[in-house]
């Protein structure tokens, strides 16, 4: 894998570290830390079957240290805001968009640590449930619980709240 290789999933990269510690400055650090331990084993790991998962486990590792870090037992992460769309005819529309989003936010957020990544890389990143397991070292049958769980959770949630708009 070669420095272009690597460089190809930074966005991801990234991405992924500002999920888990919702702060940019910070994400960039992680962001810009993986990448060089990921270029200090470029030739050693040219043969990898999955650059992307191998990537994001490095960077959830240094998220996690850093959190670690921090000594902070219990860190909610900030909500994530929504850009409203830029040709939308009806002006309601940007601030029904980003209700939603802070209401479907506020229940990814009551998500355990474990089940809002989990549902990250399956939804965001389009990763696998083994791959998963590869990224945050653990079970490949837990990946499946988890996302199952965060899942119906999620889900639950959409429906109460789509039974009280009615």
């Amino acid at each position: 894998m070669g420095g272009e290789q690597i460089d190809q999933y930074a966005t991801h990269v990234y991405r992924f570290a500002v999920y888990c510690l919702r702060d940019h400055h910070t994400a960039l650090d992680i962001a810009q830390e993986t990448m060089l331990r990921a270029w200090k084993q470029r030739r050693q790991f040219r043969e990898i079957r999955d650059p992307r998962a191998w990537l994001l486990r490095i960077a959830a590792n240094l998220c996690r240290d850093h959190v670690r870090s921090l000594k902070s037992a219990v860190r909610r992460p900030a909500p994530l805001t929504a850009d409203p769309p830029g040709n939308c005819p009806e002006p309601w529309f940007g601030i029904l968009q980003d209700e939603r989003c802070r209401e479907l936010d506020e229940v990814i957020q009551s998500l355990s640590d474990r089940e809002r990544t989990v549902l990250y890389l399956s939804a965001f990143e389009g990763l696998q449930q083994a791959e998963i397991a590869s990224v945050l070292d653990i079970n490949p049958g837990t990946v499946k619980v988890t996302l199952f769980r965060a899942r119906k959770s999620v889900r639950q949630a959409i429906v109460q709240q789509h039974a009280k708009e009615n």
